[in-house]
């Protein structure tokens, strides 16, 4: 009895571990997803690949080599706890096509035609907004253009117009890159961000707006760190969201 019971018990402990491995490694695998939604930054991909390397190494190394069959279930369900978070996502609306006119009074006092626009909306509202860096579109007296980002909070259901920059309630988030390019020939950027203490007010509504802005700052998302002083306001036409 004692001789049939040890390998039946030893069976039952490598189906467990196997099975805790396997749902371990799908659990790492979602959470990778929800703490690193973004995968233009690569993480899943680091993820994924220890979950192929660590199995290799354990079978490769003979002191190790008994744990395998637990590597390998735990690297499956690292895999496919990621693909489940891709498939657990939403999919996004597509974005619309909308207009963007921006005027500068600093560094020079221009008015800068109108170009075409991103409009991103999600659940009915507007999400973000931003120009394309194009050679020929929004382009200084100087050779250098811009490309703007206009993104969320933008809350218009209450009063019709977001709370203002420079005082206690939420700054709505712009962003404005500066294109230029560098002695060298080679491309760089200056990207200004509203932060605390700028001054950034925007009124309208998702469809059509206004916003005007004022000491911004240098974004943590800029190559170059020297501020470029910009001021001015930009109007934005976008395609009624669909609810």
């Amino acid at each position: 009895m004692t001789t049939t019971a040890a390998p039946v018990a030893a069976r039952a402990w490598w189906r467990q571990s196997l099975a805790t491995a396997l749902a371990t490694g799908v659990a790492l695998g979602l959470l990778s997803d929800i703490v690193w939604p973004n995968i233009v930054y690569g993480y899943q991909i680091i993820v994924g690949g220890l979950a192929i390397l660590v199995p290799i190494v354990v079978l490769v190394l003979p002191p190790t080599r008994r744990f395998a069959g637990v590597a390998i279930a735990l690297g499956v369900g690292v895999i496919a706890g990621i693909a489940l978070g891709f498939n657990a996502r939403p999919t996004p609306p597509p974005a619309q096509i909308g207009s963007v006119e921006v005027m500068l009074g600093r560094p020079v006092n221009v008015q800068l035609e109108t170009v075409q626009a991103i409009c991103n909306t999600q659940d009915g509202q507007l999400q973000s907004l931003e120009t394309p860096n194009a050679e020929d579109q929004l382009v200084l007296g100087d050779g250098r253009r811009l490309s703007v980002v206009l993104g969320t909070p933008l809350d218009f259901s209450a009063s019709g117009a977001p709370e203002q920059g420079g005082g206690s309630g939420p700054v709505p988030s712009v962003d404005i890159s500066v294109h230029w390019t560098l002695p060298d020939g080679s491309p760089t950027e200056t990207v200004m961000s509203a932060g605390p203490g700028s001054h950034v007010s925007a009124s309208g509504t998702f469809s059509s707006g206004y916003l005007a802005f004022d000491s911004l700052v240098v974004s943590p998302l800029s190559e170059q760190r020297d501020p470029i002083d910009l001021a001015g306001t930009l109007r934005w036409e976008c395609p009624e969201p669909a609810s």
